[in-house]
């Protein structure tokens, strides 16, 4: 299980949770397990069966776009953080 640790604009998908324990051993996985568990997140996170870019997930800190993406390993000891990307100019 990780500890998922979510910024305040994205707590509205999860009841106002700001940390949340999530299973799977994949960065994949633990999404797929927070969108069954918190359904308002549908398509926030995962957009034609890819994640989105929209979001911005560090995992202990790295961002996993310089890490394995979504195939980046998680243990019970991870810290993910969820991030709106911020876009425009």
């Amino acid at each position: 299980m990780a500890e998922v640790i979510l910024s305040g604009p994205l707590r509205i998908y999860t009841g106002g949770k700001k940390v949340i324990i999530m299973e799977g051993n994949t960065i994949w996985n633990v999404i797929k397990a927070l969108n069954n568990e918190y359904p308002d997140w549908k398509d926030k996170l995962i957009r034609n069966g890819k994640l989105s870019m929209q979001m911005t997930i560090l995992v202990n800190n790295r961002d996993i776009r310089l890490l394995e993406h979504e195939k980046t390993r998680v243990d019970k000891n991870s810290k993910i953080m969820i991030l709106p990307t911020l876009i425009g100019g």
